[in-house]
């Protein structure tokens, strides 16, 4: 009898494990043009730290955002954060981890065979949006790229899903946001507060146990900063919502006032005042006129002018889209900003986005623009 008890004890435990299969993060790997800029360099040299400091980088941002299959049953009933994070990573694994990868990085298993590659999430930078351009997105804003895709790129949509599993997803992308965002903040500290750029290949073998314990003090206090700042950035996101004072005006193709308004969007694209020609080309077809260097994006991938004949709208094609994507550029990207440089009203930035919908209404067949 107590073999079979304690047999039954063993096959309980097995599949209390089984039951609970608890993953990890892959560790980070950076180069020095994900920290520093690509435009430094070495920009494709790794950034390789001494393994004392590694080990305590991953252990304090693993213990600020574990991975969601970490949490207890007893945690998971304490915070319902931690049970809406677990079900957002399991729609997270069945829909986005080949192209996103485990931790956000981009770096999927079919990532290298994608052009555009697929968005590392871990900059906390993401383009198509409602807010300010130095400002965190909306659940809203992540949940509508997730629905719709992105159009000219293998970011396919999803919209056959309900909308409570499509904000699942973008909570547990926002997680994932905020854990690469911090461990790059500790990285860019040390390198910046520890031994300088240059000197990271001498320090990586060893360190003394004075400068070890000297780091893990800055980069616990980085970590906390970060927790706390990222937080606060995610959830002040609808204080920043772009909103135009007056709304997009309502013109009769053909009458003189649409005629005014489209006269006057292209002298604002085409003149100095805003600089739209000298990337886009006078007739919008992205001409070359920029050096590769110039079209580098944060993640140090090419990202060349938009050919706007084509009414490929990656971030939507609706007058708002185009108007906020004219005012506040494209975040992480060389699409610059009006606003604060360029002194256009609301009337003349609807102007300018007729004249943009127009040119590719002009090259289409239908003679009609496309809202993609």
């Amino acid at each position: 009898m107590l073999r079979w008890g304690l047999l039954g004890i063993l096959a309980l435990g097995i599949v209390g494990c089984m039951g609970r299969r608890v993953e990890e993060f892959p560790p980070a790997t950076y180069t020095r043009g994900d920290l520093f800029g690509h435009s430094t360099d070495s920009a494709q040299e790794p950034v390789v730290l001494p393994p004392e400091v590694s080990a305590e980088v991953r252990r304090l941002v693993d213990e600020a955002y574990p991975h969601p299959t970490a949490w207890t049953s007893a945690e998971e009933k304490k915070d319902p954060t931690n049970r809406r994070l677990q079900a957002g990573y399991k729609l997270y694994q069945q829909h986005c981890l080949t192209c996103h990868g485990k931790s956000g990085a981009g770096d999927g298993g079919i990532a290298a065979t994608v052009s555009p590659r697929p968005r590392d999430f871990r900059r906390g930078t993401f383009k198509w949006k409602s807010t300010a351009r130095t400002s965190k997105p909306l659940i809203d804003d992540l949940v509508r790229t997730i629905q719709r895709g992105i159009p000219g790129t293998a970011m396919q949509g999803f919209s056959r899903l309900d909308r409570n599993d499509l904000v699942l997803m973008a909570e547990f992308v926002v997680y994932q946001s905020k854990r690469g965002e911090t461990e790059r903040r500790l990285l860019v500290d040390y390198a910046s507060e520890g031994p300088l750029q240059k000197e990271l290949d001498e320090t990586k073998e060893s360190i003394s146990k004075e400068k070890l314990e000297e780091y893990k003090s800055l980069l616990a206090a980085s970590t906390q900063d970060a927790k706390e700042s990222l937080a606060e950035a995610w959830k002040s996101a609808t204080e920043h919502v772009v909103q135009p004072s007056v709304p997009y005006p309502d013109l009769a193709e053909g009458t003189p006032e649409w005629q005014a308004a489209m006269d006057h969007g292209r002298q604002l694209f085409v003149g100095a005042q805003t600089g739209c020609s000298k990337c886009h080309g006078a007739d919008g077809k992205g001409e070359k006129n920029l050096t590769p260097q110039e079209t580098v994006d944060d993640w140090g991938f090419s990202n060349p002018p938009r050919d706007l004949t084509q009414g490929v709208f990656r971030g939507g094609g609706d007058p708002l889209d185009l108007y906020r994507r004219i005012q506040q550029g494209i975040a992480g990207s060389t699409m610059p900003a009006t606003v604060g440089t360029t002194p256009l009203s609301d009337e003349d930035l609807w102007d300018l986005v007729r004249f943009v919908k127009s040119l590719s209404s002009q090259s289409s067949p239908s003679g009609t623009a496309s809202t993609r």
